[in-house]
């Protein structure tokens, strides 16, 4: 039951009382007006119980909204910490100043509405405390002028205890319409900070992304200085996680993308993320160019899984970039040994990249990537692996090729002609 139904059946109930009462007692002669003391008796006792109704009903009605308003602030404060929002403002990398709209949604600005928010709930609850006292005062008035009750004062306390009922209602409606504006309003800003947070913040890399809570594997956006954004498949699991993907050759996706792709495509990147995809030999450059990046290499046939790790990896610039001899040269050392997937990568340690149009390996008179399957890599002679290799599918001919020309990685011992999966990912040391 609500505060202003008890209010009304508690004033029709003593109405009741008081009419049943004077219609029915004996009255003095000459005191028309005057209740005797059966009926002061009867009200008393009624009057003290709706008295003790009344007071726990709004007692556990006030409590509660006003806990449930703590409540929401408090849980919208922790949103907020959680989602970045502390003492320390964010610099944008792209920009020395902020717009007027970041700013509006600043941390600081945020903990100021909150502050305010909580001011007010405090005045509410003053007014709370306030409430409670005029209707003690209200009932100990009544029960001080209760002996000279007549038809007409009735009739004036009825009215007065529906003023009051009125009062509080719109008090209790005045409270809880704050808590929700207040609640919607920060609710809108948190979801609006948080984009323009995003904005501001933009991770490099899937390790940069799981520092700032994005502890789910999947598809993320990028963002690399001087390139466009891209989307790569994040790793936030195995080891602790932040291994970003940069090729994948999967055995249960729909169609199986094609690795037979010129220079310009390998330097750009191809695929999807989250299916089959090469990254793009710009983007690991740039990636790796500064930042010591270690390399997890995972393999799958059926039911049997190896990984080989190596604690160093990069790749060089383009022919004739100021950092590099040329050719995107592999960089890749310090391979772990407890690893279970064998060494495949050590022969084409500091080999430039290769493509059907583009030969770079140590084979003179012929092109690694022309006879092993079309797919590009830092083939030597001519390799230990050959992750970009055709697809086993069913309907491939393996009899039309002259020599290995499916995906490989020949150090993983008795499976290196089976594999399903092979992920190559990496991670800032």
């Amino acid at each position: 039951m609500s505060v202003t139904n008890l209010f009304l059946c508690s004033i029709a109930l003593f109405a009741g009382i008081v009419s049943s009462q004077v219609n029915n007692a004996t009255l003095g002669s000459g005191e028309r007006g005057q209740l005797n003391i059966e009926v002061r008796d009867t009200i008393s006792v009624e009057l003290s119980r709706l008295t003790t109704i009344l007071e726990h009903r709004m007692n556990i009605k006030l409590n509660t909204l006003s806990h449930e308003i703590r409540q929401e602030l408090r849980g919208i404060k922790k949103r907020l910490e959680a989602d970045g929002f502390q003492n320390t403002e964010v610099q944008d990398s792209s920009s020395s100043s902020s717009s007027s709209s970041s700013s509006s949604s600043s941390p600081r600005h945020l903990s100021k509405h909150l502050n305010r928010a909580d001011h007010e709930l405090h005045k509410h609850e003053d007014k709370m405390v306030k409430l409670r006292r005029r209707f003690q005062s209200a009932i100990n008035r009544i029960s001080n002028t209760m002996s000279s009750f007549t038809e007409i004062q009735k009739d004036m306390v009825e009215e007065d205890l529906r003023d009051f009922s009125q009062e509080t209602t719109e008090m209790l409606e005045n409270i809880y319409t704050f808590a929700l504006n207040q609640v919607n309003e920060l609710t809108a800003i948190s979801r609006h900070a948080r984009s323009r947070m995003m904005e501001k913040v933009r991770a490099r890399n899937c390790k940069e992304l799981l520092r700032q809570g994005r502890n789910e594997s999947g598809v993320y956006t990028i963002n690399i200085e001087g390139m466009e954004p891209k989307n790569v498949y994040c790793d936030q699991e195995t080891g602790g996680g932040g291994w970003t993907v940069f090729l994948a050759r999967l055995e249960e996706v729909e169609i199986h993308e094609d690795f037979t792709r010129n220079m310009a495509q390998y330097v750009r990147g191809f695929g999807e993320a989250g299916a089959e995809y090469w990254l793009g030999l710009d983007t690991l450059h740039t990636l790796t160019k500064e930042n010591p990046y270690e390399l997890l290499v995972e393999m799958r046939w059926k039911e049997h899984t190896a990984f080989s790790r190596y604690g160093t990896f990069s790749v060089g610039g383009p022919f004739g970039g100021p950092d590099d001899v040329g050719g995107y040269r592999l960089n890749v050392r310090d391979y772990d040994q407890s690893s279970s997937g064998g060494d495949g990568m050590k022969p084409h340690h500091g080999k430039p990249f290769s493509t059907v149009d583009v030969d770079h390996d140590d084979i003179a008179d012929m092109s690694c990537s022309n006879w092993k399957g079309g797919g590009g890599w830092w083939f030597a002679n001519c390799f230990n692996s050959n992750p970009t290799g055709l697809y086993p599918t069913p309907d491939l001919n393996l009899e039309e090729f002259l020599g290995d020309v499916v995906f490989e990685w020949m150090a993983w011992e008795l499976k290196h002609e089976q594999i399903d999966d092979l992920i190559f990912k990496i991670r800032p040391r």
